[in-house]
């Protein structure tokens, strides 16, 4: 049962995000992530990703992959995927911790186990370049936040 709910994310993400070459290694990736704890899907409304965190434990920890207009840049939906379970592998939220602190955490995290999938090893450049412009438009969103407060 299990399997064949992997099976079918992996071909659904492979499909809609320009991925097959990657299909076996993704499907080995969603199997990873389900082993630690967490559940994942695609969500088609949004180009952005995030993780619900399950703050009393009653449901598992949820990653959902914005699938929105991706098919053009298909090695960032892998990013966002290692970045998203750099999250739960950092642990839920505290209502003190600054946002920047744990996106540059699940960054860290994420480029860790990029290396436990060597196929996408070989563009950890691409990775650090998505990286980097992600965490600057956080940090910019951020700032904008506060000046308009």
């Amino acid at each position: 049962m299990m399997n064949d709910k992997i099976k079918r994310l992996s071909k659904e993400i492979c499909q809609n995000g320009e991925l097959q070459d990657y299909s076996i290694v993704i499907e080995f990736l969603i199997e990873y992530i389900y082993s630690k704890g967490c559940r994942i899907s695609c969500n088609y409304q949004t180009e952005g990703s995030s993780i619900e965190h399950s703050m009393q434990g009653e449901y598992l920890t949820h990653i959902r992959i914005g699938m929105k207009n991706r098919s053009d840049k298909p090695l960032t939906i892998i990013w966002d995927i290692l970045h998203e379970f750099g999250h739960h592998l950092s642990g839920k939220p505290n209502a003190t911790g600054e946002k920047i602190i744990r996106e540059i955490e699940a960054w860290d995290i994420a480029y860790k186990e990029l290396f436990n999938f060597p196929v996408f090893a070989e563009f950890v450049k691409n990775f650090q370049s998505y990286k980097e412009t992600c965490l600057l438009t956080y940090m910019k969103n951020e700032s904008n936040l506060k000046t308009s407060k």
